[in-house]
């Protein structure tokens, strides 16, 4: 009788007795973080207006699993902060990094090459020269 009391009050009090360690991950929780970051920096480079082609960038995006960016992004200096959008895309990246590793998710290891840039229609465009 006493070893059945002993493996009760052990069953009851060893779950509540176990903190949480730290945050929980869930592969489905982590991928709408990451498309939340992707939004908030998509708004933050707007429509990317510009006077002519000098106001116009590219930042690398994204993190392939295999290396390199999945993309590039086209901004304009004269309507975003370059700083906090560099920032914003670092945290982006190294956080799909870190998704990258924890799901071992998997891509083709082709690198996009960089845009051609111009301002067309006062908003920066990736220039098709095909």
């Amino acid at each position: 009788m006493k070893v059945l009391l002993l493996i009760f009050v052990i069953g009851v009090v060893a779950p509540g007795s176990c903190k949480d360690s730290g945050p929980r991950h869930d592969e489905e929780h982590d991928i709408a973080q990451l498309n939340a970051m992707e939004t908030a920096i998509l708004q933050m480079i707007g429509d990317a207006s510009c006077r002519d082609s000098t106001d116009c960038r590219y930042i690398a995006f994204g993190d392939k699993p295999c290396g390199g960016p999945w993309g590039y992004l086209v901004y304009s200096v004269s309507s975003v902060d370059s700083v906090a959008l560099a920032r914003a895309v670092a945290d982006y990246n190294a956080f799909n990094a870190e998704l990258n590793r924890r799901y071992g998710w998997i891509s083709t290891c082709d690198i996009p090459p960089p845009p051609v840039l111009g301002c067309i229609d006062g908003k920066c465009t990736a220039v098709d020269h095909k």
